[in-house]
């Protein structure tokens, strides 16, 4: 069994809130969201919200290779996407951390503990962008 997590989190998203107002915080959450479960991923992955602008997409039956390549392409696809709130354009990006179950992560909390660091990776070197761990 294959089984890959990608931690994300809304790049600067409390100046998102600061400059444009929580609604608009609040649409581009719920839109980043749409996008990704309607567009990006399989009816047997799963995207849950894991607190405040982070959260968790497990790839089922997916190789870290694959996973990595989901990854990059939503990354890729929230860059590009126009969120427009109040006729305002919202500037959006994400920070990913992927990794992929094997004999290293010994519980549930250690496999999502290795996908936090690699999202923490992806934040302290620019954000944008996909690391693996």
């Amino acid at each position: 069994l294959s089984l890959s997590l990608v931690m994300f989190d809304l790049d600067h998203f409390k100046q998102t809130n600061d400059k444009f107002g929580h609604l608009a915080g609040d649409y581009v959450l719920k839109e980043t969201c749409e996008l990704i479960k309607n567009k990006m991923i399989r009816s047997q992955d799963a995207l849950g919200r894991y607190g405040g602008e982070e959260f968790a997409l497990l790839l089922r039956e997916t190789p870290l290779r694959i996973a990595v390549e989901v990854a990059e392409r939503i990354r890729s696809t929230i860059e590009k996407h126009r969120f427009l709130f109040d006729e305002q354009s919202v500037p959006v990006t994400i920070s990913m951390g992927v990794v992929s179950l094997d004999s290293t992560a010994k519980s549930p909390d250690a496999f999502i503990a290795m996908a936090d660091k690699a999202l923490y990776d992806a934040k302290n070197s620019g954000r944008n962008r996909v690391c693996v761990r």
